[in-house]
């Protein structure tokens, strides 16, 4: 993808610049490695149409606006989209989520383009199909389509960026609590191998947020005999889609047991209420 976008650009004589950096997809966190405002982030968000199978609507807005759902819709005249999830996300651009560049090259994802993006600034910045690589685009170099898509944070213009959420908001979720955001969806796959003398199984589930997050709970258990009041085990939690998320923190988490994991998530009870 970055090596087509270059090539596009570089063979329509436009007005753009390459930055390498270190990987990051979120948009407050790469508009500070990039030196750019936030709002100067082209924020491409790909969304699935509820009522036709295998078509996708590409909504590019400002880096410091949420995305619209509604408006998504209206602008291309759907009864409904939803965010598409990183695997369907990856599929159908080739690029994983927070890389995807605000351009189309495949008529099944429609391109639609928040005008107030261009109008605000001179020059717009995107990753171009990779964590690590960033363009930076005249942005007369992008049309808009007409159709405003983004809805306004509560803040704001001139806002802060989001606090980072706390991932155990989200696993307390996963684990039957209550929390902010609801789960929409699960996957679930498993797999079992002989280790030494065991047999070791690892079951993992991405859970699907109303808000685009996906957290991937993994568990991996052995059948060898243990004397402990709480077995070892190998838990893991971990942040796969950030969706419409100004953060996680941490995007990680580990525990040997399920009494450590319970601990975590009762010092973090006070956070989650």
């Amino acid at each position: 993808m970055f090596q087509r976008l270059h090539r596009m650009l570089a063979d329509g004589d436009a007005r753009f610049r390459v930055m390498e950096h270190a990987a990051e997809g979120n948009s407050h966190k790469v508009a500070e490695i990039r030196g750019t405002e936030v709002g100067q982030g082209a924020k491409a968000m790909l969304c699935r149409l509820a009522d036709e199978a295998g078509q996708f609507v590409l909504a590019v807005l400002p880096g410091d606006e949420r995305v619209d759902f509604a408006k998504v819709a209206a602008a291309v005249g759907a009864r409904k989209v939803r965010l598409a999830d990183a695997v369907d996300a990856e599929a159908a651009t080739g690029c994983v989520i927070g890389a995807i560049p605000p351009f189309s090259f495949d008529p099944a994802i429609r391109l639609v383009v928040d005008p107030q993006l261009l109008a605000r600034y001179r020059e717009i910045a995107f990753n171009a199909g990779r964590l690590d690589a960033s363009m930076v685009l005249d942005s007369d170099e992008l049309p808009a389509s007409g159709q405003a898509v983004a809805g306004r944070y509560p803040q704001g213009a001139g806002m802060k960026p989001d606090p980072l959420e706390p991932l155990a908001a989200y696993a307390r979720a996963i684990m039957g609590g209550t929390g902010a955001e609801r789960i929409i969806g699960r996957d679930e796959r498993s797999e079992r191998w002989r280790e030494a003398d065991c047999q070791v199984t690892l079951r993992q589930r991405d859970y699907r947020f109303d808000n685009g997050v996906v957290i991937r709970r993994g568990i991996e258990v052995d059948d060898y005999p243990s004397e402990q009041a709480c077995s070892e085990c190998w838990i893991t939690y971990e942040v796969m889609a950030l969706g419409e998320s100004p953060g996680i923190e941490p995007m990680s988490k580990s525990f040997d047991n399920a009494c450590r994991e319970a601990y975590w998530l009762r010092y973090h009870s006070d956070l989650l209420i």
